[in-house]
């Protein structure tokens, strides 16, 4: 679980720190294109590759290719044996209580300055003079707004602002008189501008994500940049519909002051650079003739986004490092009475040969039995299920669904019966590391009296670690493992590639 969260995080911090750049530095993006990229960027925090599993089994069989064997032994068997998990780390929860406690007293602190701030705007308040509402009405059309906004006059708001999400109500300062007509109709167009975008909206979902990544400081960044670009694209809405003198000369008036501190639910024209905005303004009518399209821009940055993160997940389930074929399974069912089976399982990791689960079970014939095996390796959380189902005729299957820090890296499904039984071949031990190819088989010549013949050309190294394994399943075992064929005739095995 650790390791597929800390997975997400860092796919997600690419996907973030790549958002950044082009919202940034991209040329011929307007301000509302970069909005929209940087939004996308942080919004792939919300959603982890593991949502993409299932469609990673489309690009490839998620199904194991290990070799499952079933032997039918007749004869008593031995009490089942209990299997215990290793006990896990108590860091990681004391790391989540941590992380949860600090996110929820940031997010109440934003609870708490929306309300505070909401109650003194609104304190005092008197309703609009006639000018101010038709200047609102002409706003409100401009900007294609439909819903219903409130105007108040506030004595403490020192620049206009939008307040609340649902209901919102627009907070004009005593300032306002100062602004001729032109100048109040385009500063509440850009207020307008913000609840046409349903930027107080988005800025509870930019609060909660900065609440929950508080440890991130690209998060931190790109939450500013998101400030000023929507300041900017609420003033290109306006620009599109009047002067840009008209508009700058209102800018100048009202963006020395801000209403309040950038929180959530709050949309705030004072509350990025007045230069920048007021540069940005006048060259906006050329930029606009020549800026990509904003469609086209968003939409292969959100394709872009869930094809990066459908890749993350089919990457995670073909890890090599923790493949679909690396464990084996093998067991053996033993019947015991005339209603009792015994089934003995081994899962061995083919990359050192050692037994990592040796579970043993005892069921009914024909009803499915499952068992649990976990351990921690290197930091791992290693965790081995295995359903099983035996029937009087030989028949079985076998199920084993490997986990590594809770996700899935491998799946074994099997069928066999009794009559499928290859390995027949005498216990033995091996323990060897980077040996040679062909002195291995020279050993298993000396231990089970076979002749090898392999050829010069076939080489290699051999890492096996196995206890009291059948010799032709170590045979078959090596010869996988280094892409070769063998066939047997009498007593002489033919290696080839």
């Amino acid at each position: 679980m650790i390791g597929a969260l800390i997975s997400h995080l860092w796919t997600s911090t690419i996907v973030l720190l790549l958002a950044f750049s082009i919202a940034r530095f991209a040329p011929r993006l307007t301000a509302r294109t970069r909005y929209a990229v940087l939004l996308a960027g942080i919004a792939k925090f919300v959603f982890p590759s593991v949502l993409f599993t299932p469609l990673a089994g489309l690009f490839g069989n998620t199904r194991g290719d290990s070799f499952v064997m079933m032997n039918l032994v007749r004869g008593p068997i031995a009490a089942p044996v209990a299997i215990a998990g290793a006990a896990a780390p108590r860091w990681p929860l004391i790391a989540g209580i941590v992380w949860l406690s600090i996110a929820a007293l940031l997010l109440l602190r934003t609870f708490l300055l929306h309300r505070r701030t909401l109650a003194a705007a609104l304190f005092g308040a008197v309703p609009a003079s006639p000018r101010e509402v038709a200047a609102l009405t002409r706003a409100k059309e401009r900007t294609g707004v439909k819903q219903s906004v409130d105007l108040v006059r506030s004595p403490i708001a020192e620049a206009p602002a939008v307040l609340r999400v649902i209901r919102p109500v627009l907070v004009l300062p005593s300032s306002s008189d100062a602004l001729e007509d032109g100048e109040l109709e385009s500063i509440l167009a850009h207020e307008c501008a913000h609840v046409a975008r349903r930027d107080n909206a988005t800025a509870v979902f930019e609060s909660l994500a900065g609440a929950m990544l508080w440890f991130h400081p690209l998060v931190i960044i790109a939450r500013r940049e998101l400030a000023r670009r929507r300041e900017q694209a609420c003033d290109e809405i306006v620009a599109d519909g009047a002067t840009e003198e008209t508009y700058v000369s209102a800018l100048a008036k009202v963006c020395r002051a801000a209403i309040a501190p950038r929180i959530a639910g709050v949309s705030c024209m004072a509350s990025s650079q007045l230069k920048e905005r007021v540069e940005h303004v006048m060259s906006y009518s050329e930029l606009k003739t020549r800026a990509l399209s904003h469609r086209l821009v968003v939409g292969i940055t959100v394709v872009a986004i869930a094809l990066f993160t459908a890749g993350a997940a089919v990457v995670a389930r073909a890890d090599a490092s923790t493949g679909k074929t690396r464990y084996q399974l093998t067991y053996t069912v033993t019947p015991r009475g005339t209603q009792q089976v015994v089934i003995e399982a081994r899962v061995i990791d083919t990359v050192d040969g050692s037994v990592v689960a040796s579970p043993r079970i005892t069921t009914q014939w024909g009803i499915a039995a499952s068992i649990q095996s976990g351990s921690v390796v290197d930091g791992k959380e290693r965790a081995f299920f295995m359903d099983f189902n035996a029937t009087a005729d030989g028949a079985s299957t076998a199920h084993l669904v490997v986990k590594v820090d809770g996700a899935v890296v491998q799946e074994t499904f099997r069928t066999a019966h009794e009559s499928d039984t290859t390995f027949k071949g005498e216990p033995i031990s091996i323990n060897v590391k980077d040996a040679e190819l062909q002195d291995v088989f020279k050993v298993l010549s000396k231990m089970t009296g076979y002749t090898f013949m392999v050829p010069a050309g076939v080489t290699g190294s051999v890492t096996l670690k196995v206890t009291e394994m059948p010799w032709d399943q170590a045979l078959d075992q090596i010869c996988r493992e280094n892409n070769l064929k063998y066939r047997l005739e009498g007593k002489t095995f033919y290696i080839t590639k």
